[in-house]
């Protein structure tokens, strides 16, 4: 049964409000949840269902971003690549976020001034769905209004 367009606006919501957050709102790794359903009267049912439509609803500017935006990844140890960052960017902050029954669960944020981060072991479970994104931080004047690009992508059931 499809749910109403405010509900699944309310959701797309609800995840966009959760990954353009500033990025010293979700600057280390946490297990608590960035934002949920919670009230909304949603079942986990429709709530699982609709994460993959919130993710590709709360993307943008992935052409800056590998692995692309709704792929299915075959490895618990993706590397993720961007480009695209603005003038002056000295360094980025990677987060990336299991999204659940409509929560976004920080699983990594970490610090780089290369161009890639590859995943380490025990980060990332097979059969779920992740958004990541990236800030750019320029010198002392601190991270850019928003992240460079938002995306999501899938691990595989039986990835390894």
């Amino acid at each position: 049964m499809p749910r109403p367009a405010h509900t699944r606006t309310l959701i797309a919501s609800i995840v966009t409000l959760a990954l353009l957050a500033p990025a010293s709102a979700l600057a280390a790794p946490s297990s608590a949840p960035a934002t949920g359903f919670a009230g909304a009267g949603l079942t986990a049912t429709h709530a699982a269902s609709t994460d993959i439509a919130a993710a590709r609803a709360s993307a943008f500017n992935t052409r800056f971003l590998t692995p692309r935006a709704g792929v299915r990844i075959s490895t618990q140890r993706p590397t993720l690549r961007w480009r695209g960052l603005p003038g002056g960017a000295t360094r980025v902050n990677v987060q990336v976020f299991r999204i659940d029954r409509g929560r976004a669960t920080t699983v990594i944020s970490v610090f780089s001034s290369g161009r890639s981060y590859r995943v380490p072991p025990g980060r990332l479970a097979p059969g779920s769905l992740y958004m990541w994104r990236v800030w750019a931080q320029r010198g002392s004047r601190g991270y850019t209004p928003r992240p460079v690009g938002v995306s999501f992508f899938s691990v595989a059931s039986n990835a390894r």
